[in-house]
């Protein structure tokens, strides 16, 4: 199981056993968020993290393997997706098969 923060606008992942002790963590210290964390949404298989802040859009794939090399951002085992900059992330979800998502943000007319 994992746990997502938002501290001082940076991820934070720990890995939790059952009865929620802290295993390890892992914090997202090669990349910024660059603003507060608004929306967090896992897939349907809990592959992927679906990010939103108050600028940007990112969708994180979790591998919790070391059978693949996947870009190193935290750590050995989260790869970055999908990354859009935009205004406002107020909220995402996505379809149960994973193939769309849904976000919604503010827009200033």
């Amino acid at each position: 199981t994992k746990r997502i923060d938002s501290e001082e606008y940076f991820l934070t992942f720990y890995t939790l056993t059952e009865d929620n002790q802290i295993i390890s963590t892992e914090r997202s210290s090669n990349i910024a968020i660059c603003s507060k964390v608004n929306a967090l949404s896992f897939s349907p298989s809990s592959k992927y993290l679906m990010v939103g802040t108050e600028k940007r859009f990112i969708i994180y794939y979790l591998n919790d393997t070391d059978d693949e090399s996947p870009i190193e951002i935290f750590g050995t085992n989260k790869e970055i997706k999908m990354s859009v900059d935009c205004d406002g992330i107020t909220c995402a979800c996505w379809s149960p098969d994973e193939s769309l998502i849904a976000v919604g943000f503010q827009h200033e007319v």
